[in-house]
């Protein structure tokens, strides 16, 4: 089923389950027709482990929205993995934690466009996103200074290559979340894997997470 996006623009009218594979879609056409499959990412040690909210068994062809709750993960386990915390220059973060920062960093709002705030946002609860206003953003030309991105779709893409969801319905409706990306939290991005090629998931509109019956239990940082 095809969601539609409600933007504040009349011209995006691509689905946004289209707009995140997109680019993904163009790299497998080309790509050879014999596929090795990729090798599982073994799982970080944490020193306190996450909390397992929910668990479900999906297709491979499904979103799956099983979701762990990281607010109690400290920094990291050792000297090395508190090392990557962020990294000293803006050339060196990787996506989500530039993505971050954006959202959590007020003078960094500020020194970027007095609107970016309320076009790229924190949803109440903390752990998920919106992105309220994308043609705006992109005709201010941040997705392309901020996270390297030519548009909205690109960005799009880069957000499912490193795994970010999107809530297809309820209040939550055209935001993205990832079990490791919570406000107040940046040191959890350390802990994202590396980017990959994503393929198109069908919507589990039934099992998205409800994040405010889940703050309630498990609240981050204000």
């Amino acid at each position: 089923e095809s969601i539609s996006l409600a933007f504040h623009h009349p011209s995006m009218k691509r689905d946004v389950n289209d707009m995140m594979t997109s680019t993904a879609e163009v790299e497998t056409t080309s790509a050879s027709p014999k596929k090795r499959r990729r090798a599982k990412v073994a799982e970080p040690t944490y020193a306190v482990p996450p909390v397992v909210v929910t668990s479900f068994q999906t297709p491979r062809n499904v979103v799956n929205h099983s979701y762990r709750d990281f607010s109690q993960v400290p920094l990291g386990v050792n000297q090395q993995q508190e090392q990557q915390l962020l990294p000293d220059t803006e050339d060196d973060r990787n996506f989500p934690q530039k993505l971050h920062r954006l959202l959590s960093d007020p003078a960094f709002n500020h020194n970027t466009g007095a609107c970016v705030v309320s076009s790229l946002h924190w949803l109440p609860h903390g752990r998920a996103f919106r992105v309220d206003n994308p043609m705006w953003l992109q005709s201010q030309d941040v997705f392309r200074t901020q996270f390297q991105c030519k548009n909205y779709q690109v960005f799009l893409a880069v957000l499912n290559s490193y795994g970010f969801k999107h809530i297809t319905r309820g209040k939550d409706r055209n935001a993205f979340y990832h079990e490791k990306f919570l406000r107040g939290l940046p040191h959890l991005t350390i802990f994202f894997e590396k980017p990959k090629n994503a393929r198109r998931l069908a919507p589990d509109p039934l099992n998205e997470p409800d994040f405010d019956k889940i703050t309630e239990k498990y609240p981050l940082p204000n």
